[in-house]
């Protein structure tokens, strides 16, 4: 008998079938047991505790929870099953090996949520470089960083012995960017790593060299140097001075300084100013490169 999925009603909420009710344990579900006897076919396991099922539903439990593993619920045995059985000894069949495969990716899941969320990255020891980038391994899973994550450039392309020379064997610090369940593989990045890295070390006051990208109304777009990101120089932020046209001040292309304001967690947006590199109000749409020669007095 093949067992399906149990519906969803239009809250997502999943319903119990009437054979997981019969049983008391549903398909998926993370189990505690024991194992009694063990063969080259399997075991047989008395499941001491199962997850947000009540203990008295629990057909196989016995007391003792010495040398328990947490397996899932692979299959369930039929009503017809259970009652045509004398001893009483069809169960449910469990898998240790799915269940240890669902914590691998749940991990994986979390690395992806560090990066989006807090800016972390993991290490990776380069294991591999074929034609599409480099392949590893982190925490048993399979990882891979394409050619166009190498480089924040990504029309820069290495030939693969050059990548062999630069990465193979070597530790690298990237960043999980996907978690490709269809190729069973988690995506890495080397140069959202890198810039991870660069903005975990920003802080209110902190100076960064950046490049105008975009230039509005409101203000400019910087794009942090080494990095992918960008932040905002509000026009109320570029002079102590007022600023009737943000336009004749900057050009677009143009390397400037600027210190950090502000940021949301996981630096989200990040607030610039360049009115607090000015010796005199004003400085900034006069004499730029004495402001730049002043940020020394703010680099710690």
């Amino acid at each position: 008998m093949r067992l399906q999925a149990a519906p969803r009603n239009n809250k997502g909420e999943r319903r119990p079938t009437d054979l997981e009710l019969y049983n008391g344990l549903w398909l998926g579900q993370t189990v505690l047991g024991r194992v009694v006897v063990s063969t080259r076919k399997g075991a047989r396991v008395e499941i001491l505790e199962a997850h947000n099922t009540p203990t008295d539903n629990l057909r196989h439990r016995h007391g003792d929870t010495a040398e328990v593993r947490e397996c899932q619920v692979k299959a369930l045995p039929t009503p017809e099953a259970v009652t045509g059985n004398p001893n009483n000894t069809a169960g449910p069949l469990l898998s240790a090996f799915l269940h240890d495969r669902r914590t691998m990716w749940h991990r994986g899941w979390q690395l992806q949520s560090c990066n989006r969320e807090d800016r972390e990255n993991v290490m990776m020891r380069v294991e591999g470089v074929n034609g599409g980038g480099l392949v590893s391994r982190v925490c048993g899973l399979p990882i891979f960083v394409p050619y166009s994550q190498l480089h924040k450039d990504r029309d820069l392309r290495y030939s693969e012995e050059e990548l062999r020379e630069r990465y193979l064997g070597k530790d690298i610090e990237v960043a999980v960017i996907e978690v490709d369940m269809r190729s069973q593989k988690l995506v890495a990045s080397v140069s959202r790593g890198l810039s991870n890295s660069i903005m975990r070390k920003f802080h209110v006051g902190h100076l960064v060299e950046g490049m105008v990208r975009r230039i509005d109304r409101n203000g400019v777009f910087i794009g942090i140097k080494d990095t992918m990101e960008t932040g905002l120089l509000h026009i109320s932020n570029v002079s102590r001075k007022h600023v009737p046209d943000v336009s004749e001040v900057f050009s677009v292309g143009e390397m400037v300084w600027v210190m950090v304001m502000g940021f949301e967690p996981g630096f989200g947006k990040v607030s610039f100013s360049t009115a607090e590199l000015e010796v005199e109000d004003g400085d900034i749409m006069t004499n730029k490169e004495l402001c730049w020669e002043n940020r020394g007095e703010w680099l710690v």
